[in-house]
This record gives C-alpha cells, structure tokens and sequence, in this order.
C-alpha cells in the first residue's frame, strides 16, 4: 500500500520524491520485518543482517563495475549486455571470495531438499523427474 501511495503522489511529489518514498516505505517493510522476526521466530536481528553484509558488498561492486562499463561502452545494446554481465561476474566472483562456505552450505541444503523430495514422490508412487 505504502508503494501504491509513493506512486499515486508523484505527479506532486516528483520522480525524485517519488523514488525517496519507494525507499522509505521498503526500510519501514525491512525494520517490521526484523522485528515481528523476532518476536516470532525468536531469531535475534543482528545474526540475520551479518548474512546480507556479503550480498551487500558484492551488489556495490558489481553496480560500480557495470556502471563503469555503462559509462566506457558505446549506448547501444551491446554495451548494455556487456556492462550488465561484467556486472554478474563481478557478483559472482565476490560472493565466491566473501561468503564461499555460506555458499557451498547453501547449495548442500538445496540440494538435499530437492533429493528428500524426489524420495517423496517415488515413495508415493508419484512419477519424478527423468534426470539422465
């Protein structure tokens, strides 16, 4: 509602105005969420917000690289690509060098997810996915 609102205002507030109040509203959404996450969950807010710090850093690199790009590049569709997948690798490679084991943690638990509910399925006599 709060984003529909932002929007609704802009022919009076400006694009600019616009865009302060899509943000405000998304740090209002983000701080209630930790909160009543909290309450909840019992999980405490700091631990959760240390896992965004990897994401984070690896966002602004890669924004920086792929604006970079953006800048040096001619405008045109091409250089638009290119800039948007030196963007990509630049992200990969940082959430490779910063948050490898989170990762590799990450990846584990998907795909035991994903084998538990193959099992599932064949147990159920339900036919699963034709992986070759």
């Amino acid at each position: 509602v709060g984003r529909a609102v932002a929007i609704c205002l802009g022919p009076w507030i400006g694009l600019t105005g616009t865009i302060y109040g899509i943000a405000l509203v998304a740090l209002l959404y983000c701080a209630a969420l930790l909160c009543f996450a909290k309450e909840s969950t019992g999980y405490q807010p700091v631990p959760m917000l240390m896992g965004l710090v990897g994401p984070a850093i690896s966002s602004i690199v890669a924004a920086g690289l792929c604006f970079a790009a953006l800048q040096a590049l001619p405008e045109n569709a091409t250089g638009t690509l290119i800039g948007l997948f030196s963007g990509l690798a630049a992200f990969a490679a940082c959430m490779l060098l910063i948050d490898r084991k989170g990762l590799i943690e990450d990846w584990e638990s998907a795909r035991n997810l994903m084998s538990q509910r193959q099992r599932t399925q064949l147990a159920q006599g339900a036919p699963g996915p034709d992986i070759q």
